[in-house]
């Protein structure tokens, strides 16, 4: 008789075929699945049958088979793409018309020791326009405790005079918000590699779970953990950093904080850094928070 089995060994996913006479065992190695139907040839290890408890002569024989199964990922979605995590993707892709309308950015420079040294916090005012590009629009500028909101204003406005003589593009002066690098973007689901911890954690009351990703981008690679509400399955924080850093720099790491509301909306609520960046031998420390708030649903959305 014959017994089938499926376990997980340093997260890959084995069939294991176990035949009770004489206690051959052939084990099998899945391959890595795509969200499609996929072709898994699978080669049997070679089994060596000896004399029973009877005594009665057992010749030695080589077992060799080659199988071409046709298997639906869905047989094995706990180790390619868990449950709890398709949840956290689900809530996201019905949230994502989501879109803040204001954003508070704190962005502070450190000494040796940790404490600010210079301390920056501005406010901005984000919409869309009639072409669906985000825009913004500075609200107020305080830089350590002093108000030079009418200062910036009146740079801005003079870089942006200066583009429009020359007929170039006041967008890069615009505070950009999106969701498509995100590891739960629908769109990224294919690419992104999934490893479910077994580990919980309670964060902001909920009891959570925590999985590591790895999800290639244009010029880099985004490895984080994402802690994901056992109960509801909503993504509760975010941490990550990418591989290569961007220029100058010499560490990163971001968080981000999720909001998952009673009546079902989900978005983010804050957004922190830190980090240390300079040239040569010449090394700052710094750290940041955005704040987003008056989120209101921006239905042409195509984030």
């Amino acid at each position: 008789s014959l017994a089938l089995s499926v376990f997980n060994q340093s997260n890959i996913s084995y069939l294991k075929i176990s035949a009770y006479v004489h206690k051959p065992q052939t084990t099998f190695k899945l391959a890595d699945f795509s969200n499609k139907w996929e072709q898994l040839y699978l080669t049997s290890r070679t089994v060596n049958n000896h004399k029973d408890q009877t005594g009665a002569a057992m010749r030695l024989f080589t077992l060799n088979i080659f199988f071409l199964f046709i298997l639906p990922t869905t047989l094995f979605s706990q180790t390619k793409t868990p449950e709890l995590w398709q949840k956290a993707v689900t809530i996201q892709s019905e949230n994502l018309n989501w879109t803040p309308g204001t954003m508070t950015m704190k962005f502070e420079l450190l000494d040796k020791k940790g404490r600010a040294e210079m301390v920056d916090v501005t406010k901005y005012k984000l919409a869309v326009d009639e072409t669906g590009e985000s825009t913004s629009e500075m609200v107020s500028a305080f830089h350590d405790g002093e108000d030079v909101t009418e200062k910036r204003k009146t740079k801005i406005d003079k870089e942006k005079a200066k583009k429009d003589k020359k007929g170039e593009k006041n967008g890069e002066n615009n505070v950009g918000f999106d969701l498509e690098e995100s590891p739960l973007h629908p769109d990224n689901q294919n690419s992104v590699s999934v490893t479910a911890l077994d580990q919980t954690k309670s964060i902001d009351g909920k009891s959570c779970k925590n999985f590591e990703y790895s999800m290639p981008l244009d010029e880099s690679t985004k490895t984080g953990t994402v802690w994901i509400d056992a109960e509801t399955g909503a993504p509760v924080l975010h941490e990550f950093t990418t591989t290569p850093l961007p220029p100058r720099m010499k560490e990163m790491n971001n968080t981000v904080k999720f909001t998952y509301t009673p009546d079902k909306k989900f978005y983010i609520s804050e957004m922190m850094f830190n980090g240390v960046g300079g040239i040569l031998i010449i090394k700052k420390s710094f750290r940041g928070t955005m704040t987003f708030e008056e989120y209101w649903e921006n239905k042409s959305s195509n984030l």
